[in-house]
């Protein structure tokens, strides 16, 4: 029997260039700490206006920020994953309460409904508040140091 050598490199070539294809990475906005502790401190200024809509938007983007030095923290692979995949996972490992994670997760799709601007249902101050209080609670563990 011969095996064909430039086949079997060719086919894996193939295999790997499509694997590759098939794998997309979330871009998760990178920060250093002190830029996520301003961003927290503005939106609650803005939950402070009135912009519930803006406030969570700014709360979801703080929280990507986060998501990938939470990851890193506990060797959780996040690049490839959404972040409700990634609060997925989180929940999964137990670094966040089931309801943590609905809310974020609500949060999340609210946002997105807020850039295609469409139409939303929840929107109001205790809403934006719970956001934020999750996502700062969320800051404050990784930066303890030794935790993890």
């Amino acid at each position: 029997m011969t095996i064909n050598l430039e086949n079997i490199q060719e086919k894996s070539l193939l295999n790997t260039e499509y694997q590759a294809e098939d794998i997309i990475l979330y871009d998760y906005p990178r920060r250093d700490p002190e830029d996520i502790r301003e961003y927290l401190g503005r939106t609650a200024e803005i939950i402070e206006l009135g912009a519930w809509e803006t406030a969570i938007a700014s709360a979801i983007f703080i929280l990507e920020a986060i998501m990938p030095l939470m990851a890193q923290k506990h060797k959780i692979d996040f690049e490839t994953k959404t972040p409700t995949e990634l609060l997925r996972v989180f929940y999964q490992n137990s670094l966040i309460s089931l309801e943590n994670r609905d809310l974020l997760r609500q949060a999340i799709a609210l946002r997105d409904s807020f850039m295609l601007q469409q139409e939303t249902t929840i929107s109001d101050r205790d809403f934006a508040q719970q956001v934020l209080a999750i996502v700062t609670h969320l800051f404050q563990i990784i930066e303890k140091p030794g935790n993890g």
